[in-house]
């Protein structure tokens, strides 16, 4: 089996999980994300979180956002360019009024939010099909969050997702990028190797 094969058939199984879950599993998932973030050691030098909308099957951050704006910190969000064909990040100072339906119908930033380099971003919630212990991610096969994760190197990257999520070893190219932490509902997960290098640079 090639690797695109690989990844496409573990979409295809831990989607079919995420989706077996329970209506209850899912209210009290975002609230346990929240109370997680807390227990990672770096949350306490944040100043400005990288958040996503969720959509479709995967987690509810509607809490999360709650929490991060709840400490004071700055939000912001991937918004949709459609002169070029890509995503930015905007600032959102209360996304109960200023996320609006996007281009591909996920919540985003409206047009008069500010933009912000992806730089800037303490800390990235990184949304994700499956992850790993290593800090391993397969994402949707789209590239968009690994060109930010890229050009996002000063934060933390914090993988986010139900516990059914997570697989012994994600599929990876060479060019992929890890991440720090991957938290569900049930821990917190250091990714030990990922993390001192952060730490060392």
């Amino acid at each position: 089996m090639t690797l695109p094969e690989q990844k496409s058939a573990l979409r295809r199984e831990v989607i079919a999980r995420v989706n077996a879950l329970t209506e209850e599993t899912r209210q009290r998932s975002g609230p346990a994300i929240a109370r997680h973030l807390l227990e990672c050691p770096e949350w306490e030098s944040v100043r400005t979180v990288g958040l996503f909308w969720s959509h479709g099957w995967e987690l509810d951050l509607r809490p999360v956002w709650r929490f991060v704006g709840e400490q004071g910190l700055r939000m912001a969000a991937p918004a949709y360019r459609p002169l070029t064909g890509e995503y930015v990040w905007k600032l959102v100072e209360d996304f109960k009024t200023e996320m609006i339906p996007g281009h591909f119908g996920v919540l985003e930033p409206m047009a008069r939010c500010r933009e912000v380099a992806a730089d800037a971003l303490d800390w990235v919630l990184v949304p994700g099909v499956a992850f790993d212990a290593e800090g391993g991610r397969l994402g949707r096969g789209k590239g968009h969050y690994d060109r930010w994760l890229l050009a996002s190197s000063r934060g933390i990257r914090c993988g986010i997702g139900f516990e059914e999520q997570i697989v012994t070893k994600v599929p990876l190219e060479p060019h992929d990028i890890r991440l720090h932490y991957v938290v569900t509902p049930a821990q917190v997960r250091h990714c030990r190797s990922v993390l001192n290098s952060f730490h060392a640079n």
